[in-house]
């Protein structure tokens, strides 16, 4: 049996963790109060989202209880992985830069766990500003990493693949360190620049992937490791980067399943422990006469990973999106049109779905943080709609004075029996057949 150099330790500290997730497990079978539990496996700390009028503790089902017990004991895995180190042995000396690029990847693993660790800390102190500043500092660590991978696989891998691979990790960091800044700064139209030179985070999903077919080639990572790279970035991809909706009590099961892949995101860790872990760990002794040779790796595999990978997110895009922006910030199942002759605003709220309309076809929008600018939707002005957390505003953007009064008409579709009428006030609310308020709500724009 292969023993580790800090193979106790890590076996003590994953039980533990072990066992701490199994007493809540065994607390919210009994007795239907997962709050802890959810908290803990998936480090959420929005479960206000979760809770309904004048609830204060969360109600998990049996059912879901049972996954996040085994997510933990996935977490629990991985936090084994992360901390036993090398294999014991005599250290293989591989030089200089061997040596930078391990350091590098632990300093970015250990940056991984503080920024988790610390999220209660930061949200109960409200110092978000730290989440920016340790941001930048991990991207000038990410950028060491590619110049470093660079170097160490050199005359192990093909010059080109080793070129491609620091070209878009190069691209990738400075890319996501430019956001960072200049979002510290509210350079919000830098930022935007920035983003879409990073290709929205695919530019560094390339960057892993070359990687990845590297270390296929190369033999001092194991087979398990390629494997556990290529399961951390089909997670990856499958977590929402964009905006995605969520509201109600209870546990709506698109948020649920992201939350969910949130907290089964430990590949990536692993992947980079493991990574440094083999960059020196002992190399395996020829019998006399005979040379180990690893197969060659076969090409197919981890090329069909690299073209199907990017095509993943916009599947589920076309599954639950339907050409539908879902801001996070909104309750009420809130989407804003992509442009073109969808709906302006669709509002659902269960079987019963609400639309309202433009009088004509809309542009793409510019999504900047909450924010739908559609530009040029009326005469020299934008059309902005923002995503808050009891529902959504809108705002007619103008650039200059008109020189008369102008008419907006926007199209309303609301389920059958139910119109939208104003109070003796003035305001706006949803009424039934009978013209009592109806059952469910719907945001007011303003």
């Amino acid at each position: 049996m292969r023993r580790y150099r800090f193979g106790r330790i890590a076996t003590l500290i994953a039980l533990g963790y072990l066992a701490v997730v199994a007493v809540l497990g065994a607390f919210a079978l009994t007795t239907d109060r997962g709050d802890l539990l959810w908290k803990i496996v998936t480090r959420d700390s929005g479960m206000s989202w979760f809770l309904g009028p004048g609830e204060e503790t969360l109600t998990v089902p049996w059912g879901l209880t049972v996954v996040l017990i085994l997510i933990g004991a996935l977490q629990a895995w991985a936090l084994w992985q992360v901390l036993r180190g090398r294999a014991r042995g005599e250290l293989t000396h591989r030089g200089r830069k061997v040596g930078l690029l391990r350091l590098a990847l632990y300093l970015s693993i250990g940056y991984s766990l503080i920024s988790i660790a610390s999220i209660p800390l930061i949200h109960a102190w409200k110092i978000y500003w730290v989440w920016s500043v340790t941001e930048i500092a991990s991207g000038f660590v990410q950028l060491a990493i590619v110049w470093l991978f660079f170097l160490v696989l050199r005359g192990t891998v093909s010059h080109r693949l080793r070129l491609f691979s620091l070209i878009v990790g190069t691209i990738a960091v400075v890319s996501n360190l430019g956001q960072e800044i200049t979002d510290l700064f509210d350079l919000h139209s830098a930022e935007q620049i920035l983003t879409l030179a990073g290709g929205y985070g695919y530019v560094w999903l390339a960057w892993s992937v070359s990687i990845l077919i590297a270390q296929a080639k190369d033999p001092r990572w194991s087979a398990a490791t390629v494997r556990i790279g290529v399961i951390a970035q089909a997670i990856s991809v499958l977590q929402p980067s964009g905006m995605v909706s969520f509201g109600g009590n209870g546990f709506p099961s698109i948020l649920t399943v992201y939350t969910l892949l949130g907290a089964v995101s430990v590949f990536g860790l692993v992947w980079d422990a493991r990574t440094a872990h083999e960059l020196t760990a002992p190399l395996p002794q020829p019998d006399a006469g005979h040379v180990p040779v690893r197969p060659a790796a076969r090409w197919w595999p981890l090329a069909a990973v690299a073209i199907a990978l990017p095509l993943i997110p916009a599947a589920v895009n076309l599954a639950h999106g339907n050409g539908t922006l879902r801001p996070r910030a909104a309750k009420g199942g809130i989407g804003f049109s992509t442009g073109g002759t969808r709906p302006l605003v669709t509002i659902a709220d269960g079987a019963a779905t609400r639309l309202i309309g433009w009088d004509k076809p809309l542009p793409a929008p510019e999504v900047t943080g909450s924010k739908a600018i559609y530009r040029g939707t009326v005469a020299d002005g934008d059309l902005v709609l923002e995503a808050l957390p009891e529902g959504f505003s809108q705002q007619i953007v103008l650039h200059r004075r008109p020189e008369r009064p102008g008419r907006l008409t926007m199209p309303l579709t609301l389920p059958k029996g139910v119109k939208y009428a104003q109070t003796a006030k003035g305001a706006l609310r949803v009424t039934g057949p009978d013209g009592d308020a109806a059952a469910t709500t719907v945001p007011t724009a303003r």
